[in-house]
This record gives C-alpha cells, sequence and structure tokens, in this order.
C-alpha cells in the first residue's frame, strides 16, 4: 500500500461542489492510489494532460475549418 496522499481526487469543498461529487469514483481512486501509488497520480495527470491535448487539436481543427470557408467565401465571385 502506498502512504504517499491521494491528490488526484479531493474531497467537495463547497455545497455546490457536493452536489456534483461522484462518491463512488472518489472510492475508486482512493483505492487504486492505495494500490498503486505513484503510478497511478502519473497515469491520471497524463490522462487530463491527453483530455486538454485532444480538445486543443478539437478547437484548433475547428478554427482552421472557418478559416477555410472564410477564404473561400471571399473568393466566390459576386453578381
Amino acid at each position: 500500500y502506498s502512504t504517499v496522499p491521494l491528490q488526484s481526487v479531493a474531497k467537495p469543498k463547497s455545497l455546490w461542489d457536493a452536489l456534483f461529487f461522484d462518491d463512488r469514483q472518489h472510492n475508486a481512486d482512493k483505492l487504486y492510489h492505495m494500490m498503486y501509488g505513484n503510478e497511478y497520480a502519473h497515469a491520471k495527470k497524463r490522462e487530463e494532460e491527453e483530455k486538454k491535448e485532444k480538445m486543443r487539436r478539437r478547437i484548433q481543427a475547428v478554427s482552421v475549418d472557418r478559416t477555410q470557408e472564410a477564404s473561400d467565401d471571399s473568393r466566390t465571385p459576386k453578381e
């Protein structure tokens, strides 16, 4: 078992956060953390980074598409 404190998922601090808090996920995270320690923390951090990178790529792709559409519209001959 790991003696490193669980930092990946904290208990909610406000009533609003508590309304949307997933207790099952928190308990699962605690179990995985106790079993795998820092390896679990690194995996969770990497997972979050991958989600952010994926979202950034999606935003960038949408931006490129919109720029391309604007460019195509400006080239269309007007009557």
